[in-house]
């Protein structure tokens, strides 16, 4: 049975590892860290932690925390790993607005959802 839950564990975190997925996690804990009032930079720090992949963690990482704390979401995401640019789009309607849940909040449903594809480099890269 061991070997069969070692199993079942590895294609588990192989499909949670999916763009779609890291994104979704991505966008969920910053709409609610937002929205729970937590300052930019810990809302990020959350966020990334929550999505959970090598690639985006070192991606914010480079930014450092001054630039985090003093630019926009959507700049210091702009360019990350499994970030694709509607993502960057909504940030900044959602910046604009300052309404993260219904924006953020619906595009990490259609992610999850499988409603938005991924195309082009990203899906070579990483949803195989």
């Amino acid at each position: 049975m061991a070997g069969g839950g070692s199993l079942l564990i590895g294609v588990t975190n192989r499909h949670l590892r999916k763009p779609r997925y890291v994104t979704a996690r991505l966008l969920r804990a910053l709409v609610m860290a937002i929205e729970a009032g937590l300052p930019q930079g810990r809302s990020l720090e959350l966020a990334v932690q929550a999505a959970d992949h090598p690639d985006l963690t070192a991606h914010v990482r480079r930014q450092g925390a001054l630039a985090i704390a003093q630019q926009p979401l959507s700049r210091t995401l702009s360019g990350a790993p499994l970030v694709p640019r509607e993502v960057v789009a909504a940030l900044e309607v959602a910046e604009g607005t300052g309404n993260f849940s219904d924006t953020l909040g619906r595009l990490a449903v259609s992610y999850e959802a499988g409603g938005l594809a991924w195309s082009g480099r990203e899906r070579r890269r990483h949803d195989h």
